[in-house]
């Protein structure tokens, strides 16, 4: 599966699960900007969650303690606890994006939001 099926994807499920729990939209999108904003604020970080010798464990367990002190609301952390190999797909380009209109730039096969 290639990162773009990937995001895709992901990005249905959290939508799918958002609308059928009462998530407010906005603040998960926030939250996932504060998660994103942390491979830009500290580049290693990316590094250190994309790099294949390091086990998945321990990457989780960073994780997790990322989360913990971020104080994400539950459905996007739950999602980001989910994601394979320390979430490799979420820190690439064709991932989700905040768009100068605030929208989310990931987009279903079918071009819907």
């Amino acid at each position: 599966m290639t990162n773009k099926t990937a995001a895709t994807r992901y990005a249905r499920a959290l939508f799918d699960v958002a609308l059928k729990e009462g998530g407010d939209l906005q603040q998960i999108e926030r939250d996932l900007a504060a998660f994103d904003s942390l491979f830009t604020e500290y580049p290693t970080l990316r590094k250190v969650l994309l790099n294949a010798a390091i086990p998945v464990q321990r990457k989780q367990a960073a994780v997790d303690d990322l989360l913990g002190r971020l104080n994400l609301s539950p459905i996007p952390a739950k999602l980001i606890r989910c994601w394979p190999d320390g979430i490799a797909w979420f820190s690439s380009p064709i991932c989700w994006r905040p768009t100068a209109s605030g929208s989310s730039s990931t987009r279903t096969s079918s071009g819907r939001k």
